[in-house]
C-alpha cells in the first residue's frame, strides 16, 4: 500500500507541504493512497488530477478544514465534495444530502463508477467544471432539482452516459 503523506515536516517519504497545489499530487502506478495532516490548510482543484490508481483519501484530524467520509475528501463542513479517488473500484456513489457543491475535477476519471446517487433531503446546488469528466463507466444520474448551475465540460468523456436528468432552471 503506497501512501503519500502530507505533513508539514516531512522525512523521506513525505511531502511538506502546506498548501497543495494544482497538479502537485504527481500521477503513478504505486499511488494508492493520500494522508492529509492538520497542518495542510489549503487543496487547490485538480491536485489529483494525474492520480488514477488513487483508492482513498484519509485526513488526519484535527485539521481545520478537511475531512474524509470513506475515502472521499470533503471540505470541514460536508457542503463541498473535493475528490472522489479515481481509482476507488465501487460502482456505484451516493452523494451525501449536506453537499452543496460538487468541485471541479471531484469525479475526474472515476472509470468504476456507473452510478452516481444522491442522499435524500439532498442540498445540491452547483456541479463544477470538468467534475464528471472521463468516468467512462457511468450511465445514469439524476441531478436533483435544486441543481441550479453545471460546469463546462461537467459530462465530457463519460461515454457510457446514457440517460441524465437535468432540472429546468439550470444555467
Amino acid at each position: 500500500y503506497n501512501i503519500l503523506y502530507m505533513y508539514q515536516l516531512c522525512t523521506y517519504d513525505k511531502i511538506c507541504q502546506l498548501n497543495l497545489d494544482f497538479y502537485s499530487v504527481p500521477s503513478g502506478a504505486s499511488l494508492t493512497g493520500v494522508e492529509i495532516s492538520p497542518a495542510v490548510t489549503k487543496i487547490l482543484t485538480y491536485v489529483f488530477y494525474e492520480a488514477t490508481n488513487l483508492t482513498s483519501i484519509m485526513v488526519t484530524q484535527p485539521n481545520t478544514n478537511y475531512k474524509d467520509i470513506g475515502g472521499v475528501l470533503f471540505n470541514k463542513d460536508g457542503t463541498t465534495l473535493i475528490q472522489y479517488p479515481a481509482g476507488k473500484t465501487r460502482t456505484s456513489y451516493e452523494i451525501p444530502a449536506s453537499v452543496t457543491i460538487i468541485g471541479a475535477g471531484a469525479f475526474y476519471e472515476a472509470t468504476s463508477l456507473t452510478t452516481v446517487t444522491f442522499e435524500s433531503g439532498s442540498q445540491l446546488g452547483s456541479i463544477g467544471s470538468s467534475a464528471f469528466r472521463s468516468a467512462s463507466s457511468l450511465t445514469f444520474i439524476n441531478i436533483p432539482a435544486g441543481v441550479t448551475s453545471i460546469g463546462e465540460n461537467a459530462f465530457q468523456d463519460a461515454t457510457s452516459l446514457t440517460s441524465i436528468n437535468i432540472p429546468k432552471g439550470v444555467a
